[in-house]
């Protein structure tokens, strides 16, 4: 038995050697690969490298004729990946921020940042009846129905050397032919529509008597302001000069002396031109010098800003008068000196249609008074906002003893500026008249600038 055994081992040896069977390195033995003699693999075709495991027990390899990938598609080259990482998604790459400012056809002056510009709301309409607008609070009031409501799509920006502006935003603005609206605060006011602008009826930033329009800045005015008029010596006892008038688009008239002065200031100067034609910042004029003792000085106009994609239209009034100086009741005192006209600046992507009244004219100086009662000083009138007739000064159309207030400005016309005011009755004993108001300032910008019949501008666009 043993002695077969040997010759069955030396007879499997023999076999292979001819058969060119595969070994086991492990020494455990060849295992057949099944099919009746079919050899495992080709003559010569050595197993895995050394050190290198076959499958798992029971995993077969490949099916036989099978490549691991497709002929002539190589695997990916060492450390480089497959395939290039895909974009982030558009959700991580948000756009570049658009703001509504952006939508505008325009660059508006004074906003330098389009995102200060908020996103209008709809379309305004303001209907029959008084109105007025707050710039200090945003607000809307029915003058007739007492109703106030904040403004939508409001922001309020700061400029360098300016006031501070409110901003409303709105996608068409009309102002129907039978309503008024004033504006009364301490910003300035810019109007953005994203659509037209239609004035029919009255737009006002006027000062009105003293009180200043909106926008008006004292320290823009050191030298615009009109002077006060001073206490002087008349007679037994002392009077006041009038006050100048203020400065804006070119210079207030000077106040005048009182009758009868034995020493002291004789006038009181008019405030100086000031600002620039760009209106850029934008502002208000400046006011007039009160008298001391005597009539207040009156208010600057304001300061307002339209800016439409498409046209403005107005075929009513946009004004910004200087207000008239006041008279005085005080024995030998002098009147105030006038306020000068306002800044108004159009600026329009497709046109400016103006057949009505565009106006920023200086008020005219109140009068002196010689004595109280029937012989007191009577105002001056504010600036015209449908005409370009001078305001005239107090007293120019009465026949009081006291001194005239000088007229006020308008059209920028040497003939109509603003004028000094006057002394009263020659070796009377009276206060002495307020200067006029200068014109203010206003600008106009749009690819198409037309006007029509009875249309106005005053003063002349710089």
């Amino acid at each position: 038995m043993r002695v077969s055994r040997r010759l069955s081992l030396s007879t499997g040896f023999l076999a292979c050697a001819v058969a060119a069977c595969s070994f086991d390195q492990g020494g455990v033995g060849f295992q057949d690969g099944g099919g009746g003699g079919q050899p495992d693999a080709a003559v010569n075709q050595a197993d895995a490298a050394a050190g290198t495991p076959d499958a798992a027990p029971g995993t077969p390899d490949a099916a036989p004729g099978t490549p691991d990938a497709a002929p002539g598609t190589p695997d990916a080259a060492p450390a480089t990946p497959d395939a290039t990482p895909p974009p982030p998604p558009d959700a991580m790459q948000p756009d570049a921020q658009v703001c509504p400012g952006d939508k505008l056809v325009i660059t508006p002056s004074n906003i330098s940042d389009p995102c200060d510009v908020p996103a209008p709301t709809g379309d305004r309409t303001i209907g029959v009846g008084s109105w007025v607008i707050n710039t200090t609070n945003a607000s809307l009031t029915n003058q007739m129905g007492g109703s106030t409501q904040l403004l939508p799509a409001t922001n309020v920006i700061s400029q360098t050397g300016g006031p501070d502006l409110l901003i409303v935003s709105v996608d068409n603005l009309t102002i129907d032919g039978a309503a008024t609206v004033n504006v009364g605060g301490s910003r300035g006011l810019v109007i953005v529509s994203f659509g037209d602008i239609t004035i029919n009826g009255t737009l006002s930033v006027d000062a009105r008597g003293a009180t200043n329009g909106t926008g008006y800045l004292q320290s823009l005015c050191t030298n615009g302001d009109g002077e006060t008029g001073a206490v002087q010596v008349v007679g037994d006892g002392s009077g006041s000069a009038g006050g100048g008038g203020g400065g804006f688009g070119g210079s207030g008239g000077g106040g005048t002396e009182a009758d009868g002065a034995s020493g002291g200031p004789i006038a009181s100067a008019g405030g100086t031109a000031n600002g620039n034609v760009s209106l850029s910042p934008l502002r208000g004029g400046c006011r007039g010098g009160a008298s001391t003792n005597g009539g207040a000085g009156g208010g600057a106009g304001g300061a307002l800003q339209l800016v439409a994609n498409g046209t403005i239209t107005v075929a009513g009034v946009v004004t910004a008068r200087g207000g008239g100086g006041r008279g005085t009741n005080t024995t030998h005192a002098g009147g105030g000196g006038a306020g000068s006209g306002g800044g108004l600046l159009l600026e329009a992507g497709t046109a400016i249609a103006a057949p009505g009244k565009i106006t920023a004219n200086g008020g005219g100086g109140g009068e002196g008074a010689r004595t109280g009662g029937m012989f007191g000083g009577k105002n001056g009138q504010n600036g015209h906002d449908d005409n370009a007739q001078p305001a005239a000064g107090g007293g120019a159309t009465s026949s009081s003893a006291g001194g005239n207030g000088g007229n006020g400005g308008a059209l920028n016309d040497a003939a109509t500026d603003a004028a000094a005011g006057q002394s009263g009755d020659p070796g009377g004993v009276a206060g002495g008249g307020g200067g006029g108001g200068s014109v203010g300032r206003i600008r106009l910008t749009a690819p198409s600038i037309t006007g029509g019949a009875g249309s106005l501008v005053s003063p002349t666009p710089q």
